[in-house]
């Protein structure tokens, strides 16, 4: 979510999206954010395949100012949720996904919760 057109709201949402799957009272998912967040096909900049994932692995490698402040900025949010300073503007939800995909066959009007920015917010 390191998009500059991203609100904050938005980038604290996908991030509280990783922390609501590894809080799961069900345990459907890792308590490790590490797995949550690299489990194939779910977070999609952590997939090989997705042009995010240079930046994921070296988020300094272009040596581009504007890439490394969305990097920092981004880094502290995730440490913000992760101490709780942040509250979740998703209200639980697990999943997210972007206005410019086609709707996924998870995303119902029973699952949505709400919309920030690009971002629809799911749980399910």
């Amino acid at each position: 979510a390191r998009d500059v057109r991203l609100t904050d709201t938005a980038r604290i949402g996908v991030g509280w999206s990783i922390k609501n799957r590894v809080q799961d009272s069900k345990s459907r998912w890792s308590s490790s954010y590490y797995k949550v967040i690299t489990q194939r096909a779910q977070y999609s900049s952590f997939n090989s395949v997705d042009k995010n994932r240079p930046f994921v692995e070296d988020p300094f490698w272009q040596d581009i100012v504007l890439n490394q402040k969305a990097w920092k900025h981004c880094y502290e949010i995730a440490g913000s949720i992760l101490s709780n300073t942040l509250h979740d503007p998703t209200h639980g939800s697990n999943h997210f996904y972007d206005e410019s995909m086609a709707t996924p066959s998870w995303a119902t009007k029973n699952t949505f919760i709400i919309k920030i920015n690009v971002f629809y917010f799911h749980r399910l």
